[in-house]
This record gives C-alpha cells, structure tokens and sequence, in this order.
C-alpha cells in the first residue's frame, strides 16, 4: 500500500523555495536566449553543429531542472524539522 501524497512530499518554503523559483528563472532565460540564437540562425542559414550542440544542452538542462524541482518537492534543502517523517 502506498503512502499517501502529502506523507511523501513536504511544503516548498524556504531555501527549496528560492531553488524553485531559481531553476524557473534560469531555465526561462535559456528558453529565451536559445530561441532568439536558433531564430535568428535559421533566418540568416547559418546554422551548424554548434546550434545543435545548444539546443541538445538546453534539453538536458530542462531534464536536470525536472529533478531539481522532484528533489525540492520531496524535501532536499529542508531541514530535519520541516520533514513529514
């Protein structure tokens, strides 16, 4: 039987909070900065393996920033105290 939702995660305040709110914000500048460099090399024809390169460390950086935020529900960064178990 599992346990239930609220047994295995734990309330995103505090450090876990700013790693959220962190990982939001650099993943969306990613998003943003990769975007308009992929336009704009697309609109000239003068993409090339380095273009490729970024978009495939992009995607890795969005998978890496997926656990980062299954971490920061579980409870990694917070304290012993604020643990459901």
């Amino acid at each position: 039987m599992a346990a239930p939702e609220e047994a295995r995660s734990v309330a995103v305040v505090g450090l876990p909070l700013v790693v959220v709110t962190l990982t939001f914000l650099f993943m969306a500048l990613g998003v943003v900065a990769v975007s308009i460099r992929t336009w704009i090399r697309l609109r000239l024809n003068s993409s090339g393996l380095d273009d490729a390169m970024v978009v495939f460390t992009l995607l890795t950086f969005i998978i890496d920033a997926a656990f980062t935020l299954h971490g920061a529900k579980m409870g990694v960064d917070t304290r012993n105290a604020g643990l459901n178990a």
